[in-house]
Parts: structure tokens; C-alpha cells; sequence
């Protein structure tokens, strides 16, 4: 069993020939169509492993196989199909022929449908709706097969030597499951006869074609036993009995050879990933391209990464995973930079961006547990926004983190007068201070701050979502600091260190 090269846990699907590893579904790129699959770092085609890659070899799966027919509607099926074939060996010849004819090819051509179905990977029986059409034609099929190879082993007993007729039967009965085998793959009778194609087929397989063999002469022996002690006393429920094992044994039998081309089909040139259509939905453009960075990081491309990301973030700016991927792929960075303030200064830029994108998608049950990541790392991280500054502190009053939202809201009238919602900011900063011991005279500056600002900016009473700057500040500026100067004149300042 193989695994991926970038996920150890996970059983590799597709090899790159170039790159010479082994990769998953995650980390290749299926294109548009999923037509092609190429490999994220060479472009390159990819090769696929099949489906049989980690498949269990069918002779752990036996139990299975006798417990693969027991489904309910299979088992109707098969119990009216050997009813209809005892009542009709009650009848006239002519009828007789008929309804045997027609209850063979339904139970033939369902067993070739699970043979197909099993090859594809599709461990539950097919719906026998679909046995109708078709099934006298392969019947015929299979009919002239089976008389032309008994005709060429019976002529070679008469005309050449019986023991050389005698060997070539029974060479011909060892062959026939590699027979349908092939006629199952291919769907033609002159290449399902090949002698050379049966003799690769045996011999790609080996030792467990022996094993398959085995099993299906002791089910058609243990059937010939059943019919010769049901002669001594024959009935019609003894015949609907017989008819019902022999109908189960050859849909065991046929699964079995299914799940043998299941399991060999690389060595067959089988594909059950080719014909499976329970496939993997296509990914869109912005989650391949992130599978596409995963890669970049684990083959240590760094200066690819970051320019990557800005890249498919022009693009895609509102793309839920880019975005939480790029800020974490920041955050990750920023202890192996503790000094280097460019590197900090832009990584506050892209966490504002980043929070805003939060607020602005309705995600604010994320600001909290993400703003928490950046300060485990960043720990005098303050943003610049007074709406992400006034959001982050409400998110993390919600969160019990009184000390984090006075530090958020502390000196925000100073920063950004102008600012839409000073006064609820101010009023959870009241709210916040008056949790905390020996706050009282600052809990007392901020209600008569907030009061002031009722009376000079009554417009901020009314709620606004958007961040704006309104065009009169610098009188705002103003009369703050007149605020300052007559109302608060000999008021100690707020002042708090968490």
C-alpha cells in the first residue's frame, strides 16, 4: 500500500512520474473537468493507482462474499426466479423451454451486473431492474461460447486421443472463469477466448487464481451433491429449494470474480476509478489553489507562498478559505520574525483585514478565538480601526476578557473622535471598568464622558453598521478637547494597565 507524500495518513491515488512520488486526491490538480489530473509542482499528467490500491485481497473478504446476495430485494428476486423455473418444469415442453430460458437469462446477465458493479469498487448488489434488458442476447453469448469449447474438447477425445481430450476439458473448465473474466472486461467473445489473453490473465493474477477456482468447484460440487439427494425425494419445494442455492452460489461466484478484477486491476489494465461515478466533487479555483500553497510549505517555497496568496486574494477577495488560510500561514510566521518590525507591521495590517472580513461575512463567532491566536504571538498587537477595535472588544466582553476590552476602548475618543459609535463604545468601557477593583473614578469620567458626547453628537445615538469618517472631525476634535478642558478639568485621567 502506498501513501502520500504530503499526507502519510492518507493512500496515495495518483503518481507523479517527474516528481517520482506518490500523491492523494487532495494534491493534484483534476482541472476543469476533472479530465486531467497534474501535479501542483511539475504541471506534469499524473498517473493514476486505481481504486484497487488499498483493497484487501478477496480471500479476507470470503465471509462477505456469501453475505453479498442477502439483501432483501435480492433475495426476492431469487426466490421467484426458482419458483418460476420449478412451475415450469411442471409444463409442456415448449413452455417449459421458454420460462427457463428467460428465468436463465435474468439470473445470468443480474450476475454479470454484479460482476461489473463489484469491479467498480461497488461492494452492494446492483438493482436487478436492469437484468431485463439484454439478458437473452448474453445468454446466447455465453450458450455459444460454452458449446463451442465443449464441441473442440469432445472432437479432440474422438478424433485425436482421449487422454489428450480428457486434458484439454479439463484445461478449458480451469480457463472458463478467466473466460468471463475477460468477457466482463473486454465484452467480446473472440477476446474473452484468446487462448494467449486467458493464459496472461491467469498468469498476472497467479496463486489466487488457484484459490477462486477452488472455491467455485466446492460451491458447484456442493450444488451437484444438493440435487442428487433432493432426487430421492423430489418435490416442488425441494426444487425451489435447489433452484434458490444454485441462483445464490452463482451470484457469490460472479461477485468474487468481481472483486478479483477489483482488486488486480492494474496488472489487468482495468480501471474501476475510470468507470466510478460516485466521484469527488470538482474543487473550485480558490480550494486548488490553496491545495496548491499546502504543497508550497511543505516543500519549504516560501517566496512562491506569500505571493501566491495576494495573487488569488485579488482575485478572490471574499473566498472564506483563502482568507482564514492566509492569516493563519501569517500568524505562523510571525516567531521566527520577533524583531523584524517591517514583517510585524505588515502582518497587523493583513489580521485587521482579515477581522474586517469576519465582521463584514456576519463570522464574529470566529473574531474571538482568532484575535485570542494573534495575541498568544503578538501580544501588544492593538488594531488601528475604530470599528474592528470597538467590534473586538464587545466580542471579547462577551468572552469574559474584561481586561482585553478596556485596553481595546481605552483613549479610543483621542484616536478617532469622529467615530460613529464612541458612545456605545464608551458605555461598554463603563460597563467593562465597573467588573474591575478601585475603578470607580474612572467609571465616573467615562459616564460623564459619554453624557457629553449625548449632548454635542446626538446623531450618534442612531445605530450605523458602516465605518465612516464624518467630514466635520476636526470640530468634533474640538470640542472633545473643550470637553476636556471645562467639564473634566481637575479629573484624574483614565488610566489602566492590564
Amino acid at each position: 500500500m502506498s501513501y502520500c507524500k504530503y499526507h502519510p495518513l492518507n493512500t496515495a491515488q495518483f503518481s507523479c512520474h517527474e516528481c517520482d512520488c506518490n500523491l492523494c486526491k487532495r494534491c493534484i490538480n483534476e482541472g476543469r473537468n476533472a479530465s486531467k489530473h497534474r501535479c501542483f509542482s511539475c504541471e506534469n499528467e499524473v498517473t493514476s493507482l486505481g481504486a484497487a490500491i488499498n483493497v484487501a485481497p478477496f480471500w479476507r473478504r470470503i465471509d462477505q462474499a456469501f453475505k453479498y446476495p442477502l439483501a432483501t430485494e435480492v433475495l426476492v428476486m431469487i426466490g421467484l426466479l426458482s419458483l418460476m423455473t420449478t412451475l415450469a418444469s411442471f409444463l409442456a415442453l415448449p413452455l417449459m423451454a421458454a420460462l427457463n430460458l428467460i428465468g436463465g437469462a435474468i439470473i445470468i446477465k443480474y450476475c454479470f451486473n454484479c460482476l461489473s458493479a463489484t469491479a467498480k469498487g461497488r461492494m452492494s448488489p446492483p438493482d436487478f431492474k436492469d437484468s431485463y434488458e439484454g439478458s437473452i442476447l448474453l445468454i446466447f453469448k455465453l450458450t455459444f461460447i460454452v458449446v463451442v469449447l465443449s464441441a473442440i474438447a469432445i472432437a479432440a477425445y474422438a478424433f485425436l486421443n482421449p487422454a489428450f481430450g480428457s486434458l484439454l476439458g479439463f484445461l478449458l473448465i480451469t480457463a472458463f472463469p478467466a473466460i468471463i473474466i475477460l468477457y466482463a472486461i473486454t465484452e467480446n467473445i473472440f477476446e474473452a477466448v484468446n487462448p494467449l489473453k486467458i493464459i496472461s490473465l491467469i498468469l498476472r493474477i497467479g496463486l489466487p487464481y488457484g484459490l477462486i477456482l477452488g472455491i467455485l468447484l466446492i460451491m458447484i460440487t456442493s450444488v451437484g451433491i444438493l440435487s442428487d439427494l433432493i432426487i430421492y425425494k423430489q418435490t416442488a419445494i425441494t426444487l425451489v429449494f435447489q433452484s434458490a442455492v444454485a441462483n445464490y452460489y452463482l451470484i457469490v461466484m460472479f461477485h468474487i470474480m468481481g472483486y478479483m478484477i477489483f482488486q488486480y486491476q492494474n496488472d489487468l489494465g482495468y480501471s474501476a476509478e475510470a468507470d466510478d461515478q460516485n466521484k469527488d466533487p470538482i474543487r473550485s479555483e480558490p480550494e486548488k489553489i490553496c491545495a496548491k500553497i499546502h504543497i508550497m510549505i511543505k516543500e519549504g517555497h516560501w517566496h512562491l507562498v506569500d505571493e501566491t496568496f495576494k495573487n488569488a486574494l485579488t482575485r478572490f477577495k471574499e473566498h472564506p478559505q483563502l482568507n482564514s488560510e492566509y492569516f493563519l500561514y501569517t500568524l505562523s510566521l510571525l516567531p521566527s520574525h520577533p524583531s523584524d518590525a517591517e514583517k510585524q507591521q505588515e502582518a497587523c495590517v493583513i489580521f485587521g483585514r482579515y477581522f474586517m472580513f469576519l465582521i463584514k461575512n456576519h463570522q464574529e463567532h470566529r473574531l474571538y478565538v482568532d484575535y485570542s491566536k494573534v495575541l498568544l504571538v503578538m501580544t501588544h498587537y492593538q488594531p488601528e480601526e475604530a470599528r474592528l477595535r470597538f467590534e473586538l472588544a464587545k466580542t471579547s466582553s462577551e468572552n469574559g476578557n474584561t481586561k482585553q476590552a478596556v485596553k481595546l476602548l481605552y483613549g479610543l475618543h483621542k484616536s478617532h473622535p469622529s467615530f460613529m459609535h464612541l458612545i456605545p463604545a464608551y458605555e461598554l468601557l463603563a460597563d467593562e471598568l465597573e467588573t474591575l477593583p478601585n475603578m470607580e473614578k474612572q467609571v465616573t469620567q467615562c459616564r460623564k464622558l459619554v453624557s457629553a458626547l449625548k449632548e454635542r453628537n446626538p446623531t450618534d445615538l442612531i445605530p450605523n453598521e458602516a465605518v465612516e469618517e464624518t467630514s466635520n472631525g476636526k470640530e468634533t476634535d474640538n470640542s472633545l478637547d473643550d470637553y476636556q478642558k471645562t467639564e473634566n478639568k481637575g479629573l484624574a485621567p483614565i488610566e489602566y494597565k492590564p
